[in-house]
């Protein structure tokens, strides 16, 4: 099932822009977001809105375009 493979690449990566989950699953992006809303309605995972790199790595495993919704697996 699509929502245990999401929750596998979340807590794997801990942290995932909605770009690159959806990227990764080859589903739209709208889809990608209703199904980690699962995980964040359950507690499993929290969303950063308008979360930003400020440019420039600082080595959190996301790549991301600056500015993007971030999903973190919560340990």
């Amino acid at each position: 099932m699509i929502l245990i493979q999401l929750r596998d690449y979340l807590k794997e990566k801990h942290a995932a822009s909605l770009t690159d989950v959806a990227r990764h699953f080859d589903i739209p992006e709208s889809a990608t977001q209703d199904m980690l809303g699962h995980w964040v309605r359950k507690g499993c995972a929290v969303v950063d809105l308008g979360a930003s790199c400020g440019g420039g790595c600082s080595g959190c495993k996301i790549r991301c375009d600056g500015a993007a919704m971030v999903y973190r697996w919560r340990e």
